[in-house]
């Protein structure tokens, strides 16, 4: 059976989030508020689009390819946040980063949830957070151990999902 045409609010959402992914990052340079906003937006229309199939029925499967859109717009704004939190507001990077990774594991867990079973979302926000890992256990082991503890709460998601 051939796979149903995707709803327009799907179109819509990735024709958004990607738009704004383009924009937010040079718009951010000079204006961090303003740029992040522009990624809330961004990360919105990606989850509105991921979100979308899995509101149709047993018969419409969420998209994998979609997950793993929203989980880097996921990632990317809540960067995004850290950066603002440390620019704007002239909080400590270390403070900014853990604020930002417990966003991002509580966030992560409950859009996994609800998405169900693909688990593209969820694969690209850990895979991301491996990267945090890797490039802070020498500079910063707070952050470092906040983002494996952050993995954990994501799998556990992952896990309850899958099962």
């Amino acid at each position: 059976m051939p796979a149903p045409p995707a709803p327009m609010l799907e179109i819509l959402g990735v024709t958004i989030g990607l738009l704004t992914a383009a924009i937010f990052p040079w718009i951010f340079e000079t204006q961090p508020v303003n740029g992040f906003l522009l990624a809330t937006l961004m990360l919105s229309a990606m989850l509105a689009a991921a979100l979308t199939r899995g509101c149709l029925g047993q018969n419409h499967r969420s998209s994998t390819s979609l997950g793993i859109l929203a989980g880097w717009a996921m990632l990317a704004t809540c960067a995004a946040f850290a950066s603002l939190l440390e620019r704007s507001l002239g909080t400590s990077d270390t403070l900014a980063a853990l604020v930002s990774l417990l966003i991002l594991a509580v966030a992560a867990a409950n859009i996994q949830l609800h998405l169900g079973s693909p688990f593209g979302f969820s694969v690209t926000v850990i895979w991301g957070m491996l990267g945090l890992i890797v490039a802070t256990i020498g500079t910063d082991a707070s952050v470092a151990t906040a983002a494996a503890l952050s993995i954990t709460f994501v799998g556990v998601a992952l896990v309850r999902v899958s099962t």
